[in-house]
């Protein structure tokens, strides 16, 4: 048992929509033996924040601009989170790149609306392959992970670099250029070589 603790954030704007940090959660217990204290984006205690080694900023279900006024609060936790080791899962990933000023956008192009209707969603096992060094998934190395989402990014900040992609997604994977801060649009607590890039992330505690 791992004794670090890890925080993982429900992204969803209704607290009640857990499913997916819900899994991830009980991966991070069972399969990796971490401490895991789950949150709602609009409960996590500041003192929280400043006791955790590491945070996972779980998936959502609705666009970023159905939100409202709690998507800055949403952009608060996320930033407040700098100096801590972060992983960010699928949604979890888009909101790292919107609140430090970058932006998404549908896969198959337009514009981004409060409403997922009519876009195409693409779901499944796909290959994604390192291009830059990186201590999640080394470069020149592929792995199969799990996608479902329907945005991904479509401009970085410049804080970010991308360190992986795909032939459908050309950012799979981003990282910080200076913290151990990553972003996958991929699940990779949904299993293959996704339970891999995990260990390596909480790897990463015992370097931080």
């Amino acid at each position: 048992m791992t004794s670090f603790l890890i925080l993982a954030v429900n992204l969803n704007p209704n607290a009640s929509t857990r499913h997916g940090i819900q899994h991830i959660t009980r991966i991070f217990r069972k399969r990796f033996g971490a401490r895991v204290v789950e949150r709602h984006f609009l409960r996590v205690e500041p003192d929280l924040l400043q006791r955790v080694d590491a945070v996972i900023l779980g998936p959502q279900g609705t666009p970023f601009d159905a939100y409202g006024p709690d998507l800055m609060h949403l952009f608060e936790v996320v930033t407040e989170t700098r100096n801590t080791p972060t992983l960010g899962i699928c949604g979890g990933c888009q909101a790292m790149v919107l609140a430090e000023g970058g932006d998404i956008g549908p896969l198959q192009g337009g514009p981004v609306t409060g409403s997922y209707d009519g876009r195409k969603k693409h779901v499944g096992w796909r290959e994604v392959y390192s291009i830059r060094d990186n201590a999640l998934l080394p470069i020149g190395n592929r792995a199969t992970v799990k996608v479902s989402h329907v945005e991904a990014t479509t401009r970085l900040p410049a804080c970010y670099q991308t360190v992986a992609s795909s032939d459908y997604c050309a950012v799979q994977m981003i990282k910080h250029r200076n913290a151990p801060r990553w972003g996958v649009q991929f699940h990779p607590e949904q299993g293959r070589d996704g339970y891999a890039i995990i260990e390596r992330f909480i790897g990463q505690l015992t370097k931080s």
